[in-house]
């Protein structure tokens, strides 16, 4: 029971942990009395249920509002459907506005619970009983349908969380092998995408020689990317796989280790097997390693000396068909999406990279073998066909050639390398006619007219032409595609062939490895708030101290209007005390210093005080609310310690509107790191302008009082 209240009343309960809710039921006091047209249900009458996850109902949602009852038809006992997920469960009534005019209402509510009771069950399971689990990788689901619908692991998305988005980071990377034991299976077989083929004759394996007691293979992912999962396929050779395949006693005892060297010892151990037998281990383990790092290891050892188990193999093996490297190739940005999304654009100007290396191409009347179209993202750039690395095709009326980079991709440039025969002389005089008048698009298709002109060589001649040709090309696409024609009854220059061909020597596309979403706020300036904001975006990557959020607008430490009282001096600002540096206050006659911290809104909802004092003698702090009472009083003296910290805890729900701190002082004295977090942070929705003078303190200093 409550007091009556002209304005508003709440109560609530804390379930102490989050739970996936269907019902509450309230109970309301009856007086032992018939229910309906009574007193008690016309203060029942209005009521609201919020489920949240702190103690503020504004930070919930409203699970049910009584708006259709009178008093001779709301009954006492009231069932509340609410499927929801939360730890506090709030009961709320008012009377202002206009509340009371509505019929039946009573002029003041008040709280008459006689019981709540909330049905639900804990996060990550479900059904009647909550017997059934969620999904793997879901974190909580539907009581009744069982799919998911809060957050999905990282990297997972759908209903059931059972689609994973992130892109394999290992794929077509430079790799190294130890002691390989056949050149035509090298260690690159592990990244070549093809997971379904597990024997060693079909050629997308690798094998490792005998009697070796170290097994070891890298791949090099270019960058420090951020990691999520690790798949390692075992060879298997389409045998059964159980104790008796060799295999299972090869890839027992493996590490996967993950380091910013080629060091293994400077990585951080992702995993080590030392659970499975030969009867137990799967071909094809699933390891999930939350890590930024560019180098990912295979290891395994047999080493002299050492008592392994019985199932291991006596010597270190790497028969191995593939691993796969999953998660975000931005580290610092995207992984809170399935599918690794960048806000903007400009986000990724520093993280662009070559998106057609070893990707699927194709091209029209290739001349040889020697020159098919994938020479031309073998990352290799040598100018000369003998070499191997250029597409060389025949002379024809129109030639083409594409690459197709398997997904959408923002694309910035591409550049294309010509071949030149490892000479200028040559270029001009031979080449270079034929490469006239080239137009390069990017589409979603293989045809050139589905998709959008790059670039069209209207310009240049042969003593012009560069050998290398960088295209500005802000589209996106996943098929980039080099044309030219020599059509019938088209009058071309002088310098023009009159056939083409398409002798590319490499075509390197570059892009942002992630999608990127280009939200409105990419084009807004730097928040007042934030320390440092990522370039040409309105997205702060450092929030100062109180704010959060990607503009910053999420407030964290309380806002209010400060005054000092001090029968002296003392230097610096009052913000100086939010700082690292403090404020410092000089010796007076009576040696005391009064501060006064005024709070209002939902910057009344305080957690806590804390604060760091250096050589003060005691300090006292109180907690004031809205009717000038004390809720907490906090006392700490003078040992011998020449600083300490002051944290002051307030009371559960509690609001405070004033905060007094009262320091007594015989020599010079200094308050730093002060802090007021918020028990739960809400969105300022106040002008920025207005928000502007805050920083590490967000107080606003009003007088001082003498």
């Amino acid at each position: 029971m409550s007091y009556k209240s002209a304005t508003d009343v709440m109560w609530m309960v804390d379930l102490e942990d989050i739970y996936s809710i269907y019902q509450v039921v309230i109970y309301h006091k009856t007086g032992g009395v018939s229910f309906a047209d009574s007193t008690y249900a016309s203060r029942f009458l209005g009521f609201s249920i919020y489920i949240s996850n702190t103690t503020e109902k504004e930070d919930g949602i409203l699970c049910y509002r009584d708006t259709h009852h009178i008093a001779s038809t709301i009954p006492a006992n009231v069932t509340a459907l609410c499927f929801m997920v939360g730890r506090y469960v709030i009961y709320y009534n008012t009377r202002e506005g206009q509340a009371v005019r509505k019929l039946d209402y009573s002029a003041l509510t008040q709280i008459n619970l006689c019981e709540v009771v909330v049905n639900g069950c804990p996060l990550g399971f479900h059904g009647k009983d909550c017997s059934k689990p969620c999904p793997v990788n879901c974190h909580h689901c539907g009581l009744i349908s069982g799919q998911c619908d809060g957050l999905c692991s990282p990297g997972f998305a759908g209903p059931t969380c059972d689609q994973y988005k992130r892109i394999n980071l290992a794929l077509h990377r430079r790799t190294y092998q130890m002691s390989t034991r056949i050149t035509e299976y090298p260690s690159d077989k592990l990244v070549d995408g093809k997971v379904l083929t597990r024997h060693i004759s079909q050629g997308a394996c690798t094998s490792t020689l005998d009697e070796k007691i170290v097994a070891m293979w890298i791949v090099d992912l270019k960058k420090p990317r951020r990691i999520e999962r690790i798949n390692v396929f075992s060879r298997t050779d389409n045998l059964t796989w159980d104790k008796s395949n060799d295999f299972t006693k090869k890839l027992l005892g493996f590490s996967i280790i993950v380091s910013n060297t080629t060091d293994r010892r400077d990585g951080v151990v992702c995993y080590q097997d030392t659970q499975y037998t030969a009867s137990t281990i799967p071909d094809k383990v699933e390891i999930f390693c939350s890590v930024i790092g560019r180098f990912v290891f295979y290891y395994n050892e047999r080493l002299p000396g050492i008592h392994y188990p019985k199932d291991y193999s006596k010597y270190a093996y790497g028969d191995l068909c593939e691993i796969e490297v999953s998660g975000c190739p931005v580290a610092e940005f995207g992984y809170e999406n399935a599918d690794c999304t960048i806000p903007c654009l400009a986000m990724c100007h520093e993280y662009l990279e070559n998106l057609s290396y070893r990707k699927p191409t194709w091209q029209s009347y290739t001349y040889a073998e020697f020159g098919s179209s994938d020479k031309a993202v073998d990352g290799r750039k040598s100018r000369h066909y003998r070499d191997g690395q250029c597409t060389i095709t025949s002379q024809s009326a129109s030639n083409t050639w594409w690459v197709n980079l398997e997904k959408k991709y923002r694309i910035a440039f591409i550049t294309l390398y010509l071949r030149t025969d490892n000479s200028t002389f040559y270029f001009r005089s031979i080449f270079a006619k034929y490469y006239l008048g080239f137009a390069v698009y990017v589409s979603n298709t293989t045809n050139r007219n589905d998709g959008v002109l790059c670039y069209k060589d209207r310009s240049y001649s042969t003593r012009t032409l560069p050998d290398r040709v960088t295209i500005r090309c802000l589209q996106t696409a996943q098929y980039v595609i080099y044309y030219n024609e020599r059509r019938r009854g088209v009058v071309y220059d002088s310098d023009y062939s009159h056939n083409v061909f398409g002798d590319l020597c490499e075509v390197e596309v570059y892009g942002c490895p992630s999608p990127v979403a280009e939200v409105p706020e990419c084009s807004k300036p730097c928040p007042s708030n934030c320390e440092t904001c990522y370039p040409n975006t309105g997205f702060c990557t450092k929030c100062k101290p109180g704010f959060e959020g990607s503009a910053c607008d999420v407030v964290c430490d309380a806002i209010g209007r400060a005054g000092i009282a001090n029968d002296g001096f003392y230097n610096g600002s009052f913000t100086d005390m939010f700082t690292s540096e403090g404020h410092t206050f000089l010796p007076t006659e009576h040696g005391f210093a009064r501060l006064f911290l005024t709070l209002s809104g939902k910057s009344s909802n305080v957690a806590k005080l804390s604060f760091t004092i250096h050589k003060a003698s005691n300090v006292f702090v109180a907690f004031v609310n809205s009717t000038n009472e004390y809720t907490v009083m906090h006392f700490d003296q003078y040992t011998k310690t020449q600083h300490w910290e002051v944290n002051v805890i307030n009371e559960f729900m509690s609001k405070v509107h004033l905060i007094r701190i009262t320091v007594q002082f015989k020599i010079p004295f200094t308050i730093s790191n002060l802090r007021l977090p918020l028990r739960a942070c809400f969105r300022n929705d106040s002008d920025i302008s207005e928000m502007a003078w805050r920083r590490p303190g967000m107080f606003k200093y009003v007088r001082e009082i003498h």
